[in-house]
């Protein structure tokens, strides 16, 4: 018979189990703080960060594509042209320019794309070697 493995302390090791690693990328994914998915699983903090690292990334990840994805649907179905606005400003870098041609007349707004060029730059040799 073998005794269990302790760990520093003469505290039992930690084991994550199935469960706790689906509830922790669940949790992950709806946005929930660090502190807040380790209470809900019984844990401390550290404990979560040291044996749920890749479920946090893995959720987060995964709740971030959810959103963009709803948010791309939203916009592009021609309901919601604020969204539509502001995905575009946001994915396309379109900006709001505003001109006042005379004082009593409400502001004319347009969407301009402001484009930068690539440029490729080598890195240098002696740069990289220090």
């Amino acid at each position: 018979m073998t005794a269990p493995i302790k760990a520093k302390g003469g505290q039992k090791a930690f084991k994550p189990t199935g469960d706790q690693r689906r509830q922790v990328e669940a949790a992950g994914g709806l946005g929930l703080k660090d502190q807040d998915i380790a209470q809900i699983i019984g844990v401390a903090e550290s404990t979560l960060k040291k044996y749920f690292s890749d479920e946090l990334k893995e959720g987060r990840a995964k709740g971030k594509g959810k959103l963009a994805q709803t948010a791309m649907q939203m916009a592009t179905s021609g309901k919601f042209p604020a969204l539509t606005i502001f995905m575009c400003k946001v994915r396309l870098g379109w900006s709001e320019a505003q001109a006042h041609e005379e004082e009593n007349q409400s502001p004319a707004v347009t969407l301009t794309r402001s484009i930068e060029p690539l440029r490729l730059v080598k890195p240098d040799k002696e740069a990289a070697e220090e």
